[in-house]
This record gives structure tokens, C-alpha cells and sequence, in this order.
């Protein structure tokens, strides 16, 4: 009976799941607009007035203008970024006094003999070119296949960086890491 009893609740909690069909919304396809094109593996996206920042897996900030113009701003950090699939430059979010400073947070991954690791860093960009110029959390565990995080300024102003990883090995051992940190 109990079984039964699970399994009804869960047919009738699935039963709110479904698909939704936007083809026919001519409101939606008005309010999505193509602004660039051409990325490499794009990641975080921010804009800032009419521009946007949008950080590429393979290392690079694509600058998007207004007009839809892309501009590919090299990123010079303190380590080369890891060589492992799904690794690279992701998490990105720019400063609140962005405006002034010209300075962003970024989460990438980079080898430690041969070892994947995450680093959050705060880079600050100088005419076309972004350099990183300080390390604000280091070593962050990764994943075998997925790596990175997630970072955001919340509406209080705070600076937030997430990471969680599962990893479930062989023998039937699974193991939960959590190297995530909320930095203020």
C-alpha cells in the first residue's frame, strides 16, 4: 500500500512537469534579439550600459558593442588555464563601481602537477587587455569532468562564489565536496 501511495504522489508531482511551446508567442520573439556572434564557448555574460562582457572558455572577454561589434580582450592571468575538457576561463562578473575602477571578479581552472584546481581572482582591465592582480580564494577542488563555479553580486552588494562538486567514483562510494565560499 505504500508503494501505491508513492507512487500516485509522485505521478501527480510529475504531472505538473510538461512542456511549454513559445512558436506561436509573437511577444516572446520580439523581446529575444541576436546581439553577437561568432563566440568561443561563451560563459558569463554581463552587460554594462549598452555593452556587453562575456567571458570565453578559451580565455578571452568578448567585448560586445552596441552596434554588434565583437572585440576579443585578451586575459593575462597568473597561471595557464587547465587543458582538461569543460576547464578554462568561467565564472565571470563585473565590479559594481565597474564604471571607476574597470575591475571584474573571474573564476578559472589551472593544472597543479597535472591536477585540475578553480581560482577566483579580480582582474581589471587596461585598455583592450585584462590582467589579473590579486588571487582572492585558491585551490578549489574540481570535478573530474565539470569545473568552475558560479559568481554574482547580490542585490545587497555582496560578492558570491559558488562551487559544488559530486563525484561518484567506482565502487560504489559516493562522496560529496563542498569548497564553496560566500565572500563580503
Amino acid at each position: 500500500m505504500r508503494k501505491v501511495i508513492i507512487l500516485v504522489t509522485a505521478m501527480v508531482l510529475l504531472s505538473g512537469c510538461g512542456y511549454l511551446d513559445f512558436s506561436n508567442d509573437t511577444e516572446a520573439k520580439k523581446s529575444v534579439q541576436q546581439v553577437a556572434t561568432n563566440l568561443q564557448i561563451p560563459w558569463s555574460i554581463n552587460k554594462h550600459g549598452e555593452e556587453f562582457f562575456i567571458s570565453e572558455r578559451v580565455g578571452t572577454i568578448a567585448q560586445v558593442s552596441s552596434n554588434g561589434e565583437v572585440t576579443n580582450q585578451q586575459v593575462k592571468l597568473s597561471s595557464p588555464l587547465a587543458k582538461v575538457s569543460e576547464a578554462g576561463l568561467l565564472g565571470f562578473v563585473l565590479k559594481p563601481n565597474f564604471e571607476e575602477t574597470k575591475e571584474a571578479f573571474a573564476y578559472y581552472t589551472y593544472d597543479v602537477e597535472g591536477l585540475p584546481y578553480n581560482r577566483v581572482v579580480t582582474l581589471k582591465l587596461e585598455g583592450n587587455k585584462w590582467t589579473e592582480t590579486a588571487i582572492l580564494l585558491d585551490g578549489i577542488l574540481t570535478g573530474n569532468v565539470h569545473h568552475g563555479g558560479r559568481l554574482e553580486i547580490g542585490p545587497d552588494q555582496l560578492f558570491m562564489s559558488q562551487s559544488v562538486t559530486l563525484q561518484i567514483q567506482t565502487w560504489h562510494k559516493t562522496q560529496l565536496r563542498k569548497t564553496g565560499k560566500s565572500c563580503g
